[in-house]
C-alpha cells in the first residue's frame, strides 16, 4: 500500500485552519482551568480553617458547621463558569480579609452568607439549607 505524499501547499491551509480552531478552544479551557484553581483555593481555605481559640468551641459543632459550609461552596460553585472567575476572585479577596481577624463560628456564618451571594445557585442553596446549618451550630449534629 502506497501512502500519498502531501505537499507543503496542501498541508499549510489545514494547519492554518487548525491553528484558528485551537485559538478558540484554548481560551475557554484556560478560563475553566483558572476557575478550577480558584474554587480549589477557596475549598482548601475552608477545609483547613481552625478556630482562633479552639477551647471555646465544641469540636463537633465546628466540624459540622465547617462541613455544611463546604457543601454550600460546592453547591454555589457547581460547574466551571458558574460563578464567573471574577466572582471567585472577589470571594477569595473577601475571605482573605475576613480571616485576618478572629476565626470562630461567626466566621463560618459569614462565609455561609457570603456564599449565598455567589453564583446562580448560592442564594437558593444557603436559604434552603439554613435550618440544617443552624441546627448544626446549635447541637453539632449533622443531619
Amino acid at each position: 500500500m502506497r501512502i500519498p505524499r502531501l505537499s507543503v501547499t496542501r498541508v499549510m491551509p489545514l494547519i492554518a485552519i487548525l491553528a484558528l480552531l485551537l485559538r478558540y478552544v484554548r481560551v475557554p479551557i484556560g478560563r475553566i482551568d483558572q476557575w478550577m484553581r480558584l474554587e480549589r483555593n477557596i475549598e482548601s481555605r475552608i477545609r483547613l480553617l481552625q478556630p482562633s481559640d479552639p477551647n471555646t468551641i465544641d469540636p463537633n459543632v465546628w466540624n459540622c458547621a465547617r462541613q455544611w459550609t463546604l457543601y454550600a461552596l460546592g453547591e454555589s460553585c457547581q460547574v466551571p463558569g458558574n460563578p464567573a472567575n471574577h466572582e471567585l476572585i472577589r470571594l477569595i479577596e473577601d475571605l482573605e480579609a475576613k480571616l485576618q481577624g478572629k476565626v470562630d463560628l461567626e466566621t463560618l456564618k459569614w462565609i455561609w452568607y457570603r456564599l449565598g451571594k455567589v453564583g446562580r445557585s448560592g442564594e437558593s442553596y444557603t436559604r434552603s439549607f439554613m435550618p440544617h446549618f443552624q441546627k448544626c451550630l446549635e447541637t453539632g449534629q449533622f443531619d
